[in-house]
């Protein structure tokens, strides 16, 4: 496992389309007269990469919020579009909206639902990039260092078809959200941190969510190395956390 993990995009088209893909499925949305991709302002760097490798679309921040939208209206930007996620998507929304307006508009055939291993290219990672969060916690325990690290991966969405996907690769568990209407996906045991760490390795994700990744990762390592089992070692896990914070809330 490589300690110093530089950041690589994706290299060819398929690669793109697949994290496309993933992030529509996550922050996506087709209506009749465009498709849109929501990033918080910390991921703004994001949208504008998408912008320049479609060659098509225009950024516009979100009145009253800390986020920004990334929208093609255009018909030959929606095409390319198209071209690009076409039997890649996974979420049945999405399929939908898909089917019910990119295809009278842009004279399409429907795009079929996506149903190749997660751990093959790069969806699972634009899925992440949108609705994914990496988290370090250091919960209270009656030990002698008083503290127990928990490195956990989270991905909140409206129905849980795809989060049982994940669960069943990667392990973990699904809850629900009562007062959001919401699923969410939690791993926090360190087998299942290595199973992302060796996907998203690979398969990156980009911009403050990949310096995110990259934090929580050293954390791992910390841990891998028995170092969370030292007053000196968690001080350093305590460092990285207050990191993994400031890179969520930066603008």
């Amino acid at each position: 496992m490589k300690n110093n993990i530089k950041q690589k995009k994706p290299t060819n088209k398929k690669e793109f389309a697949y994290f496309l893909a993933g992030l529509i499925d996550a922050d996506g949305h087709i209506n009749k007269k465009e498709l849109a991709i929501t990033f918080h302002a910390n991921d703004i760097s994001t949208a504008y990469y998408l912008k320049k490798v479609i060659g098509h679309g225009s950024i516009r921040k979100l009145k009253n919020m800390r986020a920004y939208n990334f929208e093609i209206y255009s018909k030959k930007g929606l095409s390319q579009v198209m071209k690009l996620i076409t039997n890649k998507l996974r979420l049945p929304l999405r399929i939908q909206q898909f089917n019910t307006h990119l295809v009278p508009k842009l004279d399409c055939k429907p795009t079929k639902q996506d149903y190749s291993c997660l751990l093959n290219n790069h969806w699972l990672a634009g899925f992440i990039q949108g609705d994914g969060s990496f988290q370090i916690k250091l919960l209270k325990v009656k030990t002698k260092l008083g503290l127990r690290v928990q490195l956990t991966m989270q991905i909140s969405l409206k129905t849980d078809i795809l989060l049982t996907a994940i669960k069943n690769d990667f392990g973990g568990y699904i809850g629900f959200r009562k007062p959001h209407n919401t699923y969410y996906y939690s791993s926090g045991s360190f087998i299942n941190a290595e199973k992302f760490i060796q996907y998203l390795d690979y398969y990156q994700v980009m911009g403050a969510k990949f310096k995110g990744y990259r934090l929580w990762k050293k954390a791992f390592e910390q841990v891998q190395n028995k170092a969370h089992l030292t007053s000196q070692g968690l001080e350093t896990l305590k460092e990285l956390k207050m990191l993994l914070s400031s890179v969520k809330n930066k603008i």
